[in-house]
């Protein structure tokens, strides 16, 4: 499931499975239009800044199908007003991407492949000016407000890893890896898939959220470094009983997939649960400040701003849900 929201209007659209659906930010939220796309469902789903179409990433097969060439991934761009592709270009690799990401600034695309190869490319040009390698899975490729940094959430065998780099000319190292030393779990916890990450409004913070695919009980851990240094400010567990449920060993990663924003402010974390609640966890101190219902037990998927830049939307089941966040 995918939440993608305008850059200009208030609109989002949603996508799962093989729909695409357009919505009016109303209260509540009405559907406008609706797409089925009978190819191969896409695994990634983002909106570029300037909000006149989205992109999704085309798997090998579906890219020869469109354009007839060899196998190689793409990137398919969508009309936002009725979901027709415009346009489509190929990256240098025959496996599906893992996840998409454009610049503010409108320059630059990333994009992580299953291939473990993370590529910058010039969004005038459709040029790939620089590849890095990735980890067997690679969920997050994110800039920052300025462009200035990208920051990437990889995942492998026996662990995984984020890192942030400069982005020029070509992908610069800044912190790879963020150091992750200092995290003392015992062994069962230990927390080993990259779920998502966000800079701050500012560009100052980055906040890393990861899973955990062994521990019964809790979820994972959430972690917030400073950009330029790369020095850990602080981290915290994702404890069920935060939320006030109980520990069961049937609740895992699958029932707890997510999506992290900070608020506009740059006070707070926010991050779902597989409850229908949000956590707000103050930014400074790493302090579980805030629990906040969606009006649902049913999970939180995505959470995004829309072009007001202070209103919250969460995807529950399919639909954008409004959230009223303290203050």
């Amino acid at each position: 499931m995918s939440l993608l929201m305008h850059p200009q209007r208030l609109e989002a659209i949603t996508f799962q499975e093989s729909v695409f659906t357009r919505w009016a930010l109303t209260d509540p939220p009405v559907i406008l239009a609706t797409f089925v796309d009978d190819g191969e469902t896409p695994q990634v789903i983002t909106v570029p800044p300037d909000g006149d179409c989205f992109a999704v990433g085309l798997s090998s097969d579906a890219y020869t199908v469109l354009e007839g060439d060899a196998p190689l991934c793409g990137i398919a761009f969508r009309r936002w007003h009725d979901f027709q592709i415009t346009h489509t270009f190929s990256l240098p690799s025959g496996h599906n991407l893992t996840s998409l990401g454009f610049s503010a600034d409108r320059r630059w695309l990333a994009a992580a492949d299953g291939g473990e190869q993370i590529y910058l490319v010039d969004r005038t040009t459709e040029e790939v000016v620089s590849v890095i390698p990735g980890g067997t899975c690679t969920s997050v490729t994110v800039f920052d407000s300025t462009t200035a940094y990208l920051a990437v959430a990889c995942t492998g065998q026996g662990g995984g890893y984020g890192a942030i780099y400069t982005v020029k000319q070509q992908l610069q190292p800044l912190h790879v890896p963020l150091d992750r030393t200092v995290l003392q779990w015992p062994i069962m916890d230990f927390a080993d898939t990259f779920g998502t990450a966000a800079f701050s409004p500012d560009g100052r913070l980055l906040a890393l959220y990861v899973n955990s695919q062994w521990a019964p009980g809790w979820q994972g851990e959430l972690s917030v470094y400073e950009v330029l240094s790369g020095q850990l400010q602080w981290y915290t567990r994702i404890d069920l009983l935060q939320i006030g449920k109980n520990r069961t060993p049937s609740v895992g990663i699958h029932q707890f997939i997510s999506d992290i924003c900070f608020t506009p402010e740059g006070t707070h974390v926010v991050i779902g649960s597989a409850y229908g609640d949000l956590l707000l966890f103050d930014t400074q101190h790493g302090r579980c400040d805030y629990q906040i219902s969606t009006g649902t037990n049913k999970p939180v998927g995505h959470l995004a701003f829309d072009a007001t830049g202070r209103r919250l939307w969460a995807l529950v089941e399919s639909r954008p849900v409004s959230v009223t966040l303290p203050g």
